[in-house]
């Protein structure tokens, strides 16, 4: 579930969002483009690697640990890197984002009405 949420808001939404003409003028080098790389990264391979590195930080210790402390811990670091990259993006890089954006057409259109009167 988690890969397909953060594969659909990464590359689906977020993708979609910097891939219009228009914001795609004047976002280059902002931080819309890491706000669409972290989340589709993630959903491509964030889950997917620490499943597999809690299957080799298991793997060595026979028998098995099976209790109910390690599902625990599992679920705690599956929440906690989920909720975290969330929070990443609500609070932080879409916000900036957006306001780069902003002011980056600002200035663009700005400067080319600066421009057009000479």
């Amino acid at each position: 579930m988690a890969v397909g949420f953060w594969n659909f808001a990464g590359a689906g939404v977020f993708g979609f969002l910097i891939n219009l003409p228009i914001v795609s003028y004047f976002e280059v080098g902002t931080l819309l483009t890491s706000n669409h790389g972290h989340t589709a990264m993630f959903g491509v391979f964030g889950d997917a690697g620490a499943r597999g590195s809690s299957s080799c930080a298991s793997a060595p210790c026979r028998p098995r640990p099976r209790g109910r402390g390690t599902v625990r811990y599992v679920r705690a670091g599956f929440w906690g890197l989920n909720v975290g990259l969330a929070l990443m993006v609500v609070t932080d890089l879409f916000p900036g984002g957006v306001l780069q954006l902003s002011d980056s057409a600002r200035q663009r259109l700005l400067a080319r009405a600066a421009g057009s009167r000479s």
